[in-house]
């Protein structure tokens, strides 16, 4: 078991690294947008959509991560998610997948909550799930 000050410590210095990644690829996430014009119609068209929410996150495959780092992944990965479904109170959503292994997470939306992940700094990229068969 890691001690408290030790996973304290490597979570916060995990974050640091993860805030200067998020900082290095804001510029590139200008140019393409979050949310595809098609996902935008599918909510018009029926009212919500389920979708993945890529976390604006760097992360590794845990296989090839020491248990330390593993750890460290997965508290920031949880903190995020934590973020984001904090950040959609208030609106018509619903949480269909998280893990805490995954820097993503399945939800149901609405056009209010797509429009909050639209905006948020937390998220890389919402994509329909390709799991879920097609509304049309």
């Amino acid at each position: 078991m890691i001690d408290k000050t030790v996973r304290r410590r490597i979570c916060a210095a995990y974050l640091g690294f993860l805030l200067l990644f998020q900082a290095s690829t804001a510029f590139a996430q200008l140019e393409a947008p979050k949310v595809l014009p098609e996902l935008w119609q599918e909510i018009r068209d029926y009212g919500s959509a389920r979708v993945v929410v890529q976390l604006n996150l760097a992360s590794r495959p845990e296989a090839k991560l020491p248990m330390r780092q593993k750890v460290a992944q997965r508290e920031a990965i949880a903190h995020m998610q934590d973020r984001i479904i904090a950040e959609l109170a208030g609106t018509h959503h619903r949480v269909i997948t998280m893990s805490r292994s995954s820097a993503a997470l399945v939800l149901n939306v609405e056009r209010e909550a797509l429009a909050i992940l639209d905006a948020s700094p937390l998220v890389r990229s919402v994509t329909r799930d390709p799991k879920q068969a097609p509304l049309r």
